[in-house]
């Protein structure tokens, strides 16, 4: 697992458990009550959907078995049909790191933009 990968699940990590009003160690304790279990499940779900992470990744990182995190992720495709609350929760932080990625991504691009008029300014001029 590469440092950029563990980057991303910290991110995803910090926003689930401020939504979730949990700490990093409730999140990655080995509990099974059942809040702890869904926030855990948003957190995997969130990581793969946004950031395509392997599953061995996640595992490794979480402390888990690979197998553990698609079966949680079955349930969170269960949950998404049939539990509003879950539902809401799972799209409300979607919505949220998204917005925030495409800010990033729009910053990045316009960097770039910016140095490549400045790269071909200074290549006109040095022309002229």
């Amino acid at each position: 697992m590469n440092e950029k990968m563990e980057l991303q699940m910290e991110y995803i990590n910090n926003i689930v458990c401020e939504i979730t009003h949990l700490n990093k160690k409730e999140l990655l304790s080995e509990s099974r009550e059942r809040y702890l279990v869904d926030a855990r499940r948003l957190s995997y779900a969130l990581i793969r959907q946004l950031f395509g992470t392997p599953f061995l990744a996640m595992g490794k990182f979480f402390k888990k078995n690979h197998a553990s995190i698609i079966h949680a992720l079955k349930g969170h495709r269960d949950l998404l049909e049939y539990d509003e609350v879950y539902r809401d929760r799972y799209t409300r932080i979607y919505r949220l790191i998204s917005e925030e990625l495409n800010k990033d991504i729009i910053k990045t691009i316009t960097i770039k933009l910016n140095e490549e008029r400045d790269y071909l300014a200074d290549d006109l001029r040095e022309d002229s």
